[in-house]
């Protein structure tokens, strides 16, 4: 892949190195990619429990108008800015610990819980509303508007036109997930920032992690608003390497974390895709499938994950390698966009994360 521009070199802060291994290449990456993710970033990268590597370079920036979250100064492995999209894996992680204790099943439908949706629209299931084969277009945005509540959200969505009957399409949209996320809050008559800091975020100690990237509000933005930092995002995905485990405690079962990392939209036809513009640069990324709030990007024979992330606007890549034994987090926060293939533009960091991922796949080959 031909590499973009890099910038000037800035000092590396974080933790040491694996023992033993030679990462400087990583380093270098970091030192010339600075210009194209935000001026900085931080990534946290495990080998099976091992933590192999936990750097931050550059500087924190803002960015438009929007600041990033509660950080400053240098990076490190600790600063919280937003992740946009990135939320969905997280996101996924709270519906699933519902789904988990049999307060809902992914083929509950819409209608079951909420009156005003009729038609097509109530018979939308819970596992196509986190899967982005729900039919609903991606705007008008209600989600994430942090001026109403997410009931208030709800009923809105419950209004709109359908894009696509659902289950016929994958149309990228996170309008479903705050319709799921909502039914959680039923369910379990508990706010959805309560589900997220009971279920995942105490027991995984992601202590400086939530749902009010852009202010507090009582309609969160299931699919985007959360703000978090490379080495709490990067618990998470030792816990899915983990298969629900993270230092000796379950958070998940096995199976639900396998059902997460599974391909749960089949062979339909993509409609929209955020990667899509990555078709010359990562074919792979720009096809791949959804599980529960999670891209697959490598599945075995039967649509279980090898290879998956969940990235994000700003540039935030988590992911998890089975094959490979790799977790962790790549956590720039930029908006600074490139024009690819036939004129379309993508977060420059997004092309950026590419060339990292080769290198960390350099460090470690997959298992024979």
């Amino acid at each position: 892949m031909a590499l973009l521009a890099g910038g000037a070199a800035a000092a590396l802060t974080g933790g040491p190195a694996r023992a033993g291994e030679d990462f400087s290449d990583i380093d270098a990456f970091f030192a010339r990619a600075q210009g194209d993710i935000g001026g900085g970033g931080a990534l946290v990268l495990y080998h099976g429990e091992e933590r192999a590597y936990a750097k931050g370079f550059g500087e924190v920036a803002a960015v438009g108008r929007i600041r990033a979250g509660k950080a400053s100064g240098a990076w490190t492995p600790d600063t919280v800015v937003p992740i946009a999209s990135a939320s969905k894996w997280i996101s996924g992680g709270v519906l699933m610990s519902v789904v988990e204790e049999g307060l809902l099943s992914l083929d509950d439908t819409a209608g079951e819980f909420l009156p005003e949706f009729t038609g097509d629209k109530a018979k939308i299931t819970i596992r196509q509303m986190f899967s982005h084969t729900h039919g609903f277009p991606e705007g008008p945005q209600v989600h994430r508007d942090t001026t109403i509540t997410m009931k208030e959200a709800v009923s809105r969505i419950a209004g709109m036109t359908l894009e696509h009957e659902p289950g016929t399409a994958l149309h990228y949209s996170g309008i479903g997930m705050q319709v799921a996320g909502y039914i959680c809050t039923l369910v379990t008559k508990k706010p959805w920032v309560e589900l997220f800091r009971e279920r995942i975020g105490d027991p995984l100690g992601m202590a400086n992690t939530d749902y009010f990237a852009f202010g507090k509000t009582e309609n969160p933005n299931v699919a985007g608003s959360i703000q978090t930092s490379a080495e709490e995002y990067g618990r998470f995905t030792r816990m899915v390497l983990g298969k629900g485990v993270l230092d000796g405690r379950r958070v998940l079962k096995d199976e639900t974390v396998r059902i997460m990392t599974t391909n749960q939209t089949g062979d339909l036809p993509i409609a929209r895709h955020p990667w899509g513009p990555l078709e010359k640069e990562s074919p792979e990324m720009a096809h791949a499938r959804y599980g529960i709030g999670v891209w697959l990007e490598k599945m075995d024979a039967d649509g279980h994950a090898i290879e998956m992330s969940s990235g994000g606007a700003f540039g935030c890549q988590p992911f998890v390698d089975y094959g490979r034994s790799n977790a962790g987090c790549f956590m720039p926060f930029s908006r600074e966009m490139r024009q690819v293939g036939q004129g379309l533009a993508i977060n420059a960091a997004a092309i950026r994360y590419l060339e990292l991922e080769e290198l960390i796949h350099a460090h470690y080959p997959p298992a024979p």
